[in-house]
């Protein structure tokens, strides 16, 4: 049975698990929007495993926009943590990038 919360989503948690799922829990008043676990949890580092499972489609399908935006957002904080090299990150910008224009392509063709 499932029970539809009556409290607006402002007043839940914003984290954002990888699959899109939100946090259900209350935010916390001191935690910038954060339930208290999440405001309070140490930061983990991020992987390059996290970086190329988003990029990866074990059917052959195309990824996703939000996808392909997301991990371009994570690549400076992976490059700046030390977590990828200058190279690497260049070379996954790139890939993110020529992905981004297949995708509009692809869409234009299709339309």
């Amino acid at each position: 049975m499932t029970t539809k919360r009556t409290e607006p989503s402002e007043n839940r948690c914003q984290l954002r698990f990888a699959d899109g799922r939100r946090c259900a829990l209350p935010a916390h008043p001191q935690g910038d929007g954060l339930c208290y676990p999440h405001a309070h949890s140490p930061r983990r580092r991020l992987r390059p495993s996290d970086l190329t499972r988003e990029l990866a489609s074990s059917s052959g399908a195309a990824i996703p926009a939000e996808k392909i935006h997301r991990v371009l957002a994570k690549l400076p904080v992976a490059l700046a943590d030390g977590t990828i090299s200058l190279d690497q990150f260049r070379t996954m910008n790139n890939l993110c990038s020529l992905m981004l224009q297949c995708s509009r392509f692809s869409a234009t063709d299709h339309a």
